[in-house]
């Protein structure tokens, strides 16, 4: 993280991903969840009548595994505004507000 142009590189990379409409703005990768669990949705019935008391007393349902995926949406709302998790990161890299639309500028 001692080089500069890599630095910005990465900030510059890190933006792209999170901005408005790209992989991992928060719509987006919401989305994507959603379609993916939908799609999972009828093994869930299955699952958890095969596996809903195995490891409680009150068997696992449906409603438990919706409950589990409205958790992680929610969990997921402002990710992609905040920095890099990364603490080399965080004190090295030169931060920027974030663009309103996906245009970027250097500073």
């Amino acid at each position: 993280m001692e080089n500069p142009d890599f630095r910005m590189l990465l900030a510059d990379r890190l933006y792209a991903l999170t901005a408005q409409g790209a992989p991992l703005d928060d719509a987006v990768a919401q989305a994507r969840l959603r379609d993916i669990t939908a799609e999972l949705a009828p093994a869930m019935v299955a699952e958890s009548a095969r596996w809903g008391d195995v490891r409680t007393e009150t068997p696992i349902t449906p409603d438990d595994w919706a409950a589990a995926r409205a958790d992680v949406l929610a969990q997921m709302d402002g990710n992609g505004a905040k920095p890099a998790p990364w603490p080399e990161t965080r004190a090295s890299m030169p931060y920027r507000t974030r663009p309103s639309s996906t245009t970027r500028t250097r500073s």
